[in-house]
């Protein structure tokens, strides 16, 4: 059988019960912080850490993010937050429109960027033409810099 106020090696015999019980505490507080937040800080939240990864890898500003660039990772982070946005459309109640301005910023980044390194805004080279046979696209309902 073992007393659990034997002495820890480095410590004092409360030292790892104080440091757990105060670990559990800070869990619980965060829980209850997280169960009782409105649903719009939560979106707003997860929209905030999409957004500053999705200019991250945008390279966005190029002094601190330009070797972290990649046009490709950036656009699945950019669908990821419209996708979201998109899953609560209508829900959000006020504040709801910072987070759409927020989305169509990115968006704009995101097309401005492909066009100066020549890309097109799906993240793919640029093809040639080939008058024979017309392009069709899906609509979308998004704008894109480049399809008129």
């Amino acid at each position: 059988m073992s007393d659990m106020t034997e002495q820890q090696p480095g410590g004092g015999a409360d030292r790892p019960e104080a440091a757990e019980a105060a670990e559990a505490e800070a869990i619980r507080q965060l829980h209850h912080e997280l169960a009782s937040a409105p649903p719009i800080e939560v979106v707003a939240q997860a929209v905030a850490h999409l957004a500053t990864l999705a200019y991250v890898r945008l390279g966005v500003p190029p002094e601190e993010n330009q070797r972290y660039q990649d046009l490709e990772a950036a656009r699945v982070l950019i669908d990821a937050l419209g996708g979201m946005l998109q899953a609560v459309e209508g829900q959000l109640g006020p504040g709801a429109e910072e987070l759409y301005q927020a989305l169509a910023s990115l968006r704009m980044t995101y097309a401005a960027i492909a066009a100066q390194q020549g890309a097109e805004p799906g993240g793919q080279a640029p093809e040639p033409e080939q008058p024979a046979e017309p392009r069709i696209q899906r609509p979308s309902g998004l704008w894109v810099p480049g399809q008129d």
